[in-house]
């Protein structure tokens, strides 16, 4: 709702206003429900509403019928304009000559082409990203590998009064994951791969990630790109792979050292992350847990002689590193 047509809304309300006026007052509200909501507030408030075509008396039925019947009208025609002006957008998609906001690493030439970026630095700061993930596996390590050789990655500004300018700084663990699962640096031009929803409590829009299939517009190998298609695809089983989280695809994670029992591999059944070693012993015991945001640092799995549960269950239980047992809780089983 518009700051605008709330102070409106409350004008009416306290009595202050005793004429609404407008070339076209069902332009006021976007939606139809907030426009019968004035004339309600107009009927209790005897407040007439006039336009270019007449005054009109909301607490009388046949005109609040009439202007109830032009605020769906002006919703519905906001409806089909949004609708074509999404669908000039898609086809232009689909001919792959909607401009998109590059990636870094490329740039458009003089042709509105997309190409690489022809700052060789830029472009070797990008491949090294790919080749160290595909020597490592993890995202994680390749932020520390950045970090340890102290490289630093480019970054465009976006906004400002330096917008457009190429800057280097800290490579974060957000960004790495930005080009591990951009499908345009595998020479995919893309459109639609997420889902814009509002959050009916706080108003605030939320992106939801899109499968594959359901994404708008796939037209793969049009554009120069960094890998293959068949490592993009690699580097996304991997990254589900190492991924915490509950769901057939999320069942392993990134191989790490240590003696603890099962890290890496263990879920957390409430709250769907991983257990991790502490990294001390305590009393022949090594504590593992995964902090959760209901529990934090309670939830435990036997390592040794020590503690066993999930989330607040703690039932001691003895054990033995390198030995097979079953350890049961109340409906879990697990397998050491």
């Amino acid at each position: 709702m518009r700051s605008g047509f709330q102070r409106l809304v409350a004008d009416v309300g306290l009595g202050r206003a005793g004429v609404v006026m407008g070339l076209e007052v069902s332009r006021f509200a976007r939606s139809s429900t907030d426009w019968h909501r004035l004339l309600e507030i107009c009927a209790l408030a005897d407040t007439l509403i006039l336009d270019e075509d007449g005054i009109y008396d909301p607490a009388h039925f046949n005109d609040r019928l009439l202007l109830g019947l032009k605020g769906t009208m002006s919703e519905a025609e906001l409806h089909i304009l949004r609708a074509r002006l999404n669908g000039g957008l898609l086809n232009k998609a689909r001919r792959g000559e909607l401009w998109l906001r590059p990636p870094m690493g490329f740039v458009y030439d003089g042709r509105q082409r997309i190409v690489l970026d022809p700052d060789e630095q830029i472009q070797q700061a990008v491949r090294l990203v790919f080749e160290t993930f595909r020597r490592t596996g993890s995202a994680k390590r390749v932020v520390r590998h950045f970090f340890t050789e102290g490289i630093q990655f480019p970054r465009r500004l976006a906004a400002g009064p330096r917008a457009g300018e190429i800057i280097f700084g800290r490579l974060d663990h957000s960004r790495v994951l930005h080009l591990l699962h951009n499908p345009r640096y595998a020479g995919a031009y893309v459109y639609g791969r997420s889902r814009q929803r509002k959050i009916p409590v706080a108003g605030a829009a939320r992106n939801r990630r899109l499968p594959r299939d359901e994404w708008k517009v796939f037209l793969p190998n049009v554009l120069p790109g960094y890998i293959s298609w068949d490592e993009y695809e690699s580097n996304q089983a991997k990254l589900r792979a190492n991924a915490a989280g509950h769901g057939w695809d999320r069942r392993r994670s990134a191989p790490r050292e240590g003696v603890a029992l099962l890290q890496g591999l263990a879920i957390c059944g409430r709250c769907g992350r991983r257990y991790r070693a502490e990294g001390r012993w305590v009393h022949e015991t090594l504590t593992v847990f995964q902090p959760s945001l209901t529990f934090p640092k309670r939830g435990f799995i036997l390592v040794r002689e020590g503690t066993m549960g999930f989330c607040g269950e703690n039932r001691s239980v003895p054990g033995t590193v390198g030995k097979s047992k079953s350890l049961s809780l109340p409906g879990r089983e697990l397998s050491a």
